[in-house]
């Protein structure tokens, strides 16, 4: 297939993924502080989902890489399912707090597992000789949030947080048509390459990209404390869900030069050296939004995701792809996405009991001191490595 072809249908994917995200993570505060949740409750929902999450996903990876396991379409198929049918409950549950507190978990959860699952995809097909631009098909997701996160804060300021679920359901109709629209790969194992090292294995066969990922939780942290309590910050600035979803969509679009561009950056300096300089702009957002202190401002704090998430949302994929040998490929991905789902849950539990005991600035503060120390870790153990593109 013709690489404008592949690029395109794996942009859908993207594109379509992180809309789903948009209305899942991106709304979880507003949907459940309307039912009348705390910032505590929220964030410990989205820690146990992680929780969840987190066991699933080296499981999920170590069968993808079995050579007589389902394709990788397939189970992302079967997992984009389970958790679409999830979300559509919400509709018909949202009187039960129990009953709403396990399908919007169970939802997040499945929509964490998807994530290495979506970036293996594209690295199979790198790794199978494809013309593949992984930076211009993530691109998509960019423009897709971006719009997603716009038209749910316009929507849920004058209709209120039920229209979340239907936002789900949606998008994740979007997500599985654009799955089904993928060919199906399997890469072929190198001749004389071993087998897949077990989970265990691999902590020993990669020590310093082991070392990597723990100052990369430290980042997510960060990271997670400024979106997932995106609302609650704005309201210290004097917004509301409105402009929530301008803040949301600002940064979303922020990171399409990079992801368009980083093919080119690639040319200029490998992998490894944008994985180390991206925790410095990590650091800057999370310290211009204490410092911000109005709407305006915040606004203007968002375009720093150009350098922070949007670099490593895209270097991440190649790095992991040239330190790790083919048959460790998906459990490389899943690897890295553990170490998100870990960030995510200290996150979610951390600045919900911050936000309730000290308040918001000192949520901020905990997130620049995190930021820090985790880009030191990411410098000190990120190693040199030719990308494979």
């Amino acid at each position: 297939m013709r690489q404008r072809h592949l690029t395109a249908r794996y942009g859908l994917i993207h594109g379509s993924y992180w809309m789903v995200f948009a209305a899942v993570s991106g709304y979880v505060s507003l949907y459940l502080l309307e039912l009348g949740f705390s910032s505590g409750d929220v964030g410990a929902l989205i820690a146990l989902a992680g929780l969840l999450s987190a066991v699933c996903q080296p499981l999920a990876a170590a069968y993808a890489d079995r050579p007589d396991s389902l394709s990788l379409r397939t189970i992302n198929l079967m997992v984009a399912g389970a958790a679409a049918v999830c979300g559509g409950t919400l509709i018909f549950v949202r009187s039960s707090r129990v009953l709403t507190l396990l399908f919007y978990g169970l939802t997040l959860a499945l929509l964490q597992l998807s994530n290495p699952l979506v970036n293996a995809l594209g690295v199979t097909s790198i790794n199978c000789g494809c013309k593949l631009n992984y930076g211009v098909s993530k691109s998509v997701s960019s423009v897709t949030f971006a719009a997603a996160s716009f038209l749910l804060g316009r929507l849920t300021a004058s209709l209120g947080g039920r229209v979340v679920p239907w936002a789900m359901v949606l998008f994740y109709g979007l997500f599985l048509l654009s799955l089904a629209l993928y060919p199906c790969q399997r890469a072929p194992l190198p001749e004389g390459s071993g087998k897949a090292a077990s989970l265990l294995t691999v902590f020993r066969k990669y020590p310093r990209f082991m070392a990597m990922l723990g100052g990369c939780v430290l980042l997510f942290i960060s990271h997670i404390l400024l979106n997932n309590f995106t609302l609650q910050i704005i309201r210290t600035k004097g917004g509301g869900s409105s402009e929530m979803g301008v803040a949301m969509a600002i940064a979303a679009l922020s990171e399409l030069p990079t992801m368009l561009l980083f093919s080119f950056l690639l040319k200029k300096k490998g992998s490894w050296f944008w994985m180390r300089l991206t925790g410095f702009f990590f650091i800057l957002k999370s310290l211009g939004s204490y410092l911000c202190t109005g709407v305006g401002s915040f606004y203007a704090v968002q375009l720093i995701q150009m350098l922070a998430w949007a670099v490593i949302a895209v270097a991440s994929v190649y790095y992991i792809n040239a330190v790790m040998e083919p048959e460790d490929a998906v459990k490389g991905q899943a690897l890295y996405t553990m170490a998100y789902t870990l960030g995510s849950v200290l996150g979610a539990l951390l600045g919900g009991w911050i936000i309730d005991a000290l308040g918001v600035d000192a949520m901020l503060l905990f997130g620049t001191a995190s930021a820090i120390v985790g880009t030191a870790v990411v410098c000190r153990f990120t190693q040199k490595a030719t990308d494979r593109v």
